[in-house]
């Protein structure tokens, strides 16, 4: 499967999710992504950043084995565990209008590849009742079924639109601001490959997401196909259940791209 058919199909499945605006007052062109209409001034964003393969002396002293004790669950994490298992914090700066934790839901779609490399995004939707601002990329990291914080080698740059590395830039033109309406979304294009999960390494258990450089991160619990709590489901499309079949392991590399529009879908296609 081609990198164009697989981005034509994460186009095609995230389009219903809602789509973003470019100003408060009406719904953004399709497919056109946003500039900073907002009244009050937004800092630039940090550059795109990367980090590399864990150190031997990095490795937790069970990451290849469940501990015999019990563990914090995902759920009582705090905000500072969550802020701690961040293997890269987002790019936007702090700003009234930018969206929180507790103004959006994170969804996580995967999508299988071959020859090892998966593809799929991340899509944050606005649940609250006023628009809010997403920018730049986002950051992320992930925990295991096991309690230990993932030692993801991590880039910000995005799988599908952007083949030469050297023209990542921080500024607004590669980092748009994206006003996302009460019920809207904004999506960020995924890709993980490398030393992916098996059956006998820790099942990834929790996806963290940070809007904001040192905001609290979104969490969305998330399953592995080598995991007891994976079900056999695939969405209506045919693509595995969002939020499931993901075989990311301790040390998969992860690729994330900047946050964009979601197109609204065309009229007649909606069904397809």
């Amino acid at each position: 499967m081609s990198h164009r058919t697989i981005a034509a199909i994460l186009i095609g499945v995230t389009a219903l999710a809602g789509c973003a605006s470019p100003t408060p007052d009406g719904p953004a062109p399709p497919g056109q992504d946003t500039t900073n209409t907002s009244p009050r001034p937004i800092p630039p964003p940090s550059a795109p950043s990367s980090v590399p393969e864990p150190h031997e002396t990095d490795y937790p002293e069970h990451w290849d084995t469940p501990p015999d004790y019990p563990i914090t669950a995902d759920k009582d994490l705090t905000e500072e565990d969550l802020l701690a298992a961040l293997r890269i914090s987002a790019t936007a700066q702090p700003h009234p209008d930018h969206c929180t934790a507790n103004d959006v839901r994170v969804t996580i779609q995967a999508l299988d590849a071959a020859l090892g490399y998966r593809l799929g995004s991340i899509t944050v939707t606005n649940t609250s009742t006023t628009p809010c601002t997403v920018q730049g990329y986002p950051g992320f990291g992930a925990r295991g079924e096991w309690g230990n914080t993932f030692l993801l080698v991590a880039e910000q740059d995005d799988p599908l639109h952007n083949p030469d590395p050297s023209s990542k830039q921080s500024d607004t033109t590669q980092q748009p601001v994206i006003i996302v309406d009460p019920g809207g979304s904004a999506k960020a294009n995924m890709g993980w490959y490398g030393e992916l999960a098996g059956a006998y390494s820790e099942p990834i258990s929790l996806f963290i997401v940070q809007l904001v450089e040192g905001d609290t991160p979104v969490t969305q619990p998330v399953t592995s196909p080598y995991s007891d709590k994976e079900q056999d489901a695939t969405s209506a499309n045919g693509l595995p259940a969002p939020n499931s079949s993901l075989d990311i392991g301790l040390t998969t590399s992860v690729e994330v791209g900047p946050f964009a529009v979601i197109p609204p879908p065309k009229e007649g296609n909606i069904s397809e």
